[in-house]
């Protein structure tokens, strides 16, 4: 079998969860998207799971990144991290309705 079609790129996963809180108890969380940018370059991933944990993961080139997580017109504040080759970070969200 020859290498010469397959791409060789360095990479990291981004992984963590997605917690909600405030939400009343009949609400099913909505879908929440985690959105990583580099200068043009964007990836995202859907949290997947059930309740008021979601988890999600993102494989993503190495350098430094632009991480937040949105649902719907909510989004998180972003935070910086930096992805060296074969590293795992784990970073977690909290999303939901703010205590009055």
């Amino acid at each position: 079998m020859s290498d010469k079609n397959v791409v060789h790129t360095e990479a990291g996963y981004l992984s963590g969860i997605v917690t909600f809180s405030g939400l009343p108890m009949q609400a099913s969380p909505p879908v929440v998207t985690v959105i990583a940018e580099q200068g043009p370059a964007r990836a995202s991933a859907t949290s997947e799971g059930t309740g008021l944990r979601k988890k999600y993961l993102l494989v993503l080139p190495t350098g430094e990144w632009s991480v937040h997580a949105e649902c719907g017109p909510v989004a998180s504040s972003i935070q910086k991290i930096s992805i060296r080759s074969g590293e795992s970070i784990e970073l977690d969200f909290e999303m939901g309705a703010k205590a009055a």
